[in-house]
């Protein structure tokens, strides 16, 4: 009886095992297995590069950025929205500017800030001179104005534009002249004024032989040495004509009442030699020597042949005021 009651409550226990592990068989089997955790989303990353150095008032700065990382991310400059990597080239800076960049992506925003500093306009500098710095002869030397600048665009003279650094010459003037040599930067400015100075007409032959009217008072020849041989004979008409010696380098002759003797003009002209006075009419051009030139006389002659047998003498003709 005791062991058909122990045999009876081991086999009861074996069916209570294996119903605990079939219980226990199922929950597993009916257990859904669970997801892997989610990666995370990679972060961009901005790479900028600009011009750190001041840059030259009106000078010309770039920039440029890179984006990697997520490249997904969405990039703005400014606000506007851009390409993930690109470049600018910005000239004429007249100020410092400042530029934000930003990248947005799954992973995150990231931002770079940066200025590209400019530096102040400099003050052009401009140093002028002039050579001969004299009072010149009237109409007579040439006078050179040189000029330097620095830190400047452009430079005129007179408000006539001209080369930064230069030279100009000026010739033949018959009164002071008064230039202003001006540089510029952007704005700002600076003016060197130079007045070339010029005597007054005696102090050339220019001016001696153009100022007011001549008569020719007398004609004829004289030795090479100077003595007087003989004169032509002039009328009283022939000496009141009046003979102006024109800043053209045209002469014309009148009568004492005004009006024109004969064909009554031809030329006339000095060169590089100063005694040298070019005469001409419609027939032939002349090379006189100045033999005297004051206020009030003015002589010339050439060389011509006079007598019989000819000799050499000289030919003269004598004007006076």
């Amino acid at each position: 009886m005791n062991f058909l009651k122990l045999h009876i409550m081991k086999n009861i226990a074996t069916i209570f095992a294996l119903a605990s592990l079939l219980a226990i068989l199922l929950v597993v089997g009916c257990t859904k297995p669970k997801n892997p955790p989610a990666p995370t989303p990679t972060a961009p990353i901005l790479t900028v590069v600009y011009t750190t150095d001041s840059v030259v008032y009106g000078g010309t700065a770039s920039y440029s950025w890179t984006l990697s990382g997520d490249l997904t991310a969405v990039v703005t400059l400014d606000g506007s929205i851009v390409k993930s990597t690109d470049s600018r080239i910005t000239d004429k800076l007249f100020e410092s500017e400042t530029h934000t960049i930003v990248a947005t992506g799954k992973g995150g925003t990231v931002t770079k800030n940066f200025t590209i500093k400019v530096m102040g306009e400099k003050t052009p500098t401009l140093e002028v001179t002039v050579s001969p710095d004299t009072v010149s002869p009237y109409y007579s030397n040439s006078v050179t104005v040189s000029w330097t600048s620095s830190n400047a665009k452009s430079v005129s003279i007179n408000d006539s534009s001209v080369e930064l650094n230069g030279s100009m010459v000026f010739d033949k003037m018959i009164a002071d002249t008064t230039l202003a040599i001006t540089a510029k930067n952007f704005s700002k400015t600076v003016t060197v004024t130079k007045t070339l100075k010029v005597g007054d007409w005696k102090t050339s032959n220019f001016g001696m032989i153009t100022h007011g009217y001549w008569r020719n008072t007398r004609f004829g020849f004289w030795t090479k040495d100077g003595q007087f041989i003989t004169e032509v004979s002039l009328t009283d008409a022939d000496k009141a004509q009046k003979w102006f010696f024109s800043g053209d380098f045209t002469y014309k002759i009148f009568n004492a009442d005004g009006t024109p003797w004969g064909t009554g003009i031809g030329s006339w002209n000095i060169d590089s030699d100063p005694t040298h006075f070019i005469w001409g009419n419609k027939v032939s051009t002349e090379v006189y020597t100045i033999v005297e030139l004051t206020e009030t006389s003015f002589i010339v002659e050439k060389d011509a042949l006079w007598g019989t047998p000819e000799i050499h003498v000289n030919e003269r003709y004598v004007f006076e005021r």
